[in-house]
């Protein structure tokens, strides 16, 4: 019996809205600044990918995201909040370890709060606290070890998160990322260096994936990987200086508008080859498939990991 995820997709405080923010009139301040400094889609795009705000988009630049696999840009996906807790870490020499990590649990809570708890910057809070307090005791924190804890975390606090798509695409994309992508990359020989971190990367984070997007949006895109591949480099320049425009654009928005220029540049070339593949190949509608035909989908991904896993510890050694 397939299990229908969208009934839950609206529960409350399972996927959380613009509405339901307690720091709404701040990030309304935020969304007007950029759009002040701004073009359309270029405002609405760093409003996603800093605040994860939705509804600053223009219809059509929305389809042409969804067309070509790269609506997952337009959230808050909590790679910005990694990014964010790295930069502060870093710190540490400076400002000590154990004022470092004070400082970066509190801004990563202060993050959640301000986008409104959305699953995917929960899942980064929680394994980003718990990088900064094995930082603390000066180990080294193990990244899948804190996916699984914050899944483990989430899940006692809301079962029901289980069933969410957010929750789902967070968590699969985060393993490719994480996990997967570096085990396979260091199996391959012959791509080049220069865009094979990138292929592979955007290669894994769309195969795991792909079930629950062709599942319950019935659509996929054929150029998906080679335009996430495209854009995937520019994402964290948006992020780290997006964030910058945001936060200064609450000072000063004349100083704002020119530290724009830097994240404008990328988001318009990230606008330009979305609009460019769009046209030239659209996505297909897909039909359900089913849950074994999928677990045995996820079976093979699994067994080539765990085989990639195997031969690079027997390297090791």
């Amino acid at each position: 019996m397939r299990i229908d995820y969208t009934m839950f997709l609206y529960r409350p405080g399972i996927i959380t809205s613009d509405q339901n923010m307690f720091m709404g009139d701040l990030k309304l301040k935020i969304e007007e600044n950029l759009e002040a400094i701004l073009p359309s889609p270029q405002s609405g795009l760093l409003a996603g990918m800093v605040l994860g705000s939705k509804q600053t988009l223009p219809e059509d630049f929305r389809d042409a995201l969804i067309n070509t696999s790269t609506i997952h840009i337009v959230v808050a996906s909590g790679q910005n909040l990694t990014i964010l807790s790295g930069l502060i870490i870093g710190l540490a020499s400076v400002l000590g370890r154990r004022k470092t990590v004070l400082v970066s649990i509190g801004t990563n809570l202060f993050y959640a709060l301000l986008t409104g708890f959305q699953i995917p910057i929960i899942r980064a809070a929680i394994m980003n606290i718990f990088t900064s307090l094995a930082t603390l005791t000066g180990r080294e924190a193990n990244v899948l070890f804190a996916l699984f804890l914050s899944a483990i975390m989430m899940l006692i606090y809301e079962p029901l998160w289980l069933f969410s798509i957010s929750f789902q695409l967070s968590f699969l994309a985060s393993f490719a990322v994480m996990e997967f992508s570096p085990t396979i990359e260091n199996r391959i020989k012959y791509i080049p260096d220069i865009i094979k971190a990138d292929l592979i990367v955007s290669s894994s984070a769309f195969l795991f994936t792909l079930p629950v997007i062709s599942e319950n949006f019935h659509r996929i895109s054929i150029t998906g990987v080679i335009v996430n591949s495209l854009v995937l480099w520019t994402t964290a320049f948006i992020m780290a200086s997006g964030g910058i425009v945001a936060v200064v654009s609450l000072i000063s928005l004349e100083l704002a508008s020119v530290l724009a220029l830097i994240p404008g540049i990328f988001l318009t070339y990230l606008v330009y080859v979305v609009e460019f593949f769009n046209q030239l190949a659209p996505s297909v509608e897909t039909v359900s498939l089913g849950l074994v035909f999928w677990a045995g989908y996820y079976f093979i991904l699994l067994g080539i990991y765990f085989w990639a896993k195997k031969n690079m510890a027997s390297k090791e050694l």
